[in-house]
């Protein structure tokens, strides 16, 4: 238990197992380390992980810091006075992190901007090899039917920078969406993808 004036810095949570799969007995121990809990993770806030829900039985005392509410504040504005043009740019590995956002968004964006790990996804949902690039192939066919009703508002990667092997950084290329080679990992979008999304 932490005492009065002492501050508890635990190492990365996503090490353990428990954490991702939301364990009670780890949720519960994490819930030890003080007597409110206060969520100031926006960033990870979607994860369904023992150190930001699970935790969250253990405590009486709870709730969201002043930069979740600041950002939550900040979104409801922009869905609810949408005045001029918006565009959501979403990124990062997981589709289905971020169909409820894509959802959300579809009716109020003027276009959604896909890249990232997650553009693998709707190219391999058109058709177009994406070599060694991470996937989440479960969500093959969600990609397919989010791009089915959002054609005209979905933007997806036209190129992106590639390499052979993920731990060298001088071994890359530019390699067109629909170029990528079977050794290849598409490892972020390429030049011709940034001034499309500017």
């Amino acid at each position: 238990r932490i005492n009065q004036g002492e501050i508890h810095l635990l190492e990365n949570l996503r090490f353990y197992s428990e954490e991702l799969s939301c364990d009670k007995v780890f949720s519960e121990e994490l819930s030890k380390h003080g007597d409110i809990f206060i969520n100031e993770a926006f960033g990870t806030a979607h994860r369904a992980h023992a150190s930001n829900v699970g935790i969250t039985s253990f405590f009486v005392q709870k709730a969201c810091g002043f930069l979740v509410s600041k950002e939550f504040q900040y979104l409801d504005q922009i869905a609810r006075n949408n005045q001029g043009k918006l565009v959501l740019l979403l990124g990062g590995a997981k589709i289905s992190d971020k169909i409820k956002l894509i959802s959300r968004f579809r009716n109020i964006a003027d276009k959604i901007l896909i890249g990232g790990a997650m553009s693998h996804n709707f190219l391999k949902a058109e058709g177009f090899d994406v070599g060694k690039s991470l996937i989440e192939s479960d969500a093959i066919d969600l990609s397919k039917d989010i791009l089915n009703k959002n054609r005209n508002k979905i933007v997806l990667p036209l190129d992106f920078l590639s390499t052979k092997d993920i731990s060298d950084d001088k071994n890359t290329v530019i390699s067109s969406h629909n170029s990528i080679g079977d050794g290849d990992i598409a490892v972020d979008i390429g030049p011709e993808t940034i001034s499309l999304f500017k």
